[in-house]
């Protein structure tokens, strides 16, 4: 499911929230029967970065939110990809450092 883009023409825009919602400078609370009725919705708005805040009677039960960006796994010191000037080859052509690739392959 794609969400719709936040603009609208005018003759298609909202009126203006109910009473059921309440939208603050940068969060929103909305009663749950709202939010159960207009799910996909606020899922839209909590894709573009927006937190929502969800109230049952009035008093706030769950915050919905975008998922924070998965952290990506960092290489360990001794990993051989980070030490290039220590690599070398075993191949056909026997033992190849570094240095010799490079002599190869850019004719230096």
């Amino acid at each position: 499911m794609t969400c719709m883009p936040a603009s609208r023409p005018a003759s298609r825009r909202r009126p203006k929230p109910a009473a059921s919602s309440v939208t603050a400078r940068t969060a929103t609370v909305v009663n749950v029967h709202a939010a159960k009725t207009q799910l996909s919705k606020l899922l839209c708005r909590v894709e573009r970065g927006e937190r929502i805040t969800i109230a049952r009677a009035g008093k706030p039960v769950a915050v919905i939110g975008p998922v924070p960006p998965a952290e990506r796994p960092r290489l360990s010191a001794d990993d051989p990809l980070l030490k290039v000037e220590e690599y070398a080859v075993d191949g056909p052509g026997g033992y190849l450092s570094a240095a010799e690739i490079d002599r190869i392959v850019h004719g230096a």
